[in-house]
């Protein structure tokens, strides 16, 4: 399920992680949110959102998560897209919401516009921060893809919903 107004956030990049997985970056108008209200459950067709600590590691090549990383960069304006999202319509992602964007400068105005990001769930555990998710997915913790990316924001971030 997804939340919007009156549009759709745009894909800025769109980049290959392998031969089956593609990344796609958003950036929106921040009085145009459109986001899942909670990480993507498994399909037939498309594995559970990463940021689940259910979801299967490995399902994404360590790459796709390199390409993503700058999506956790203090005053990032790149988002996290949902990966059950088409490129022609693309959400942010709920996980990412939830865990990586506390220091994500789109995400913060946003907030700031008017979007209503306590409708963000979730109803399972996810990954503290964008380089634990990564981590656990092969990335090497010192790769310099990682080094820019923040973990403390939630020391500061008021709650967005679900899991505090």
């Amino acid at each position: 399920m997804t939340s919007q107004g009156p549009g759709r956030p745009h894909v800025i990049e769109e980049r290959t992680a392998d031969r089956r997985h593609r990344v796609l970056t958003v950036g929106q108008d921040n009085r145009r949110a459109a986001f899942r209200r909670s990480p993507c459950e498994a399909r037939v067709d498309l594995p559970a959102c990463p940021w689940r600590r259910d979801a299967e590691v490995g399902e994404y090549p360590a790459e796709a998560y390199r390409l993503s990383a700058r999506t956790a960069y203090e005053q990032s304006w790149h988002q996290f897209a949902c990966h059950q999202s088409e490129a022609a319509a693309p959400v942010v992602c709920a996980g990412f919401l939830l865990r990586g964007a506390g220091d994500n400068m789109a995400v913060r105005m946003t907030q700031r516009a008017g979007a209503d990001l306590s409708k963000v769930r979730s109803e399972v555990a996810l990954y503290d921060s964008y380089r634990e998710m990564a981590e656990a997915n092969g990335v090497d913790p010192e790769d310099p893809a990682l080094q820019p990316c923040r973990g403390d924001w939630y020391e500061w971030l008021p709650p967005l919903g679900g899991e505090a």
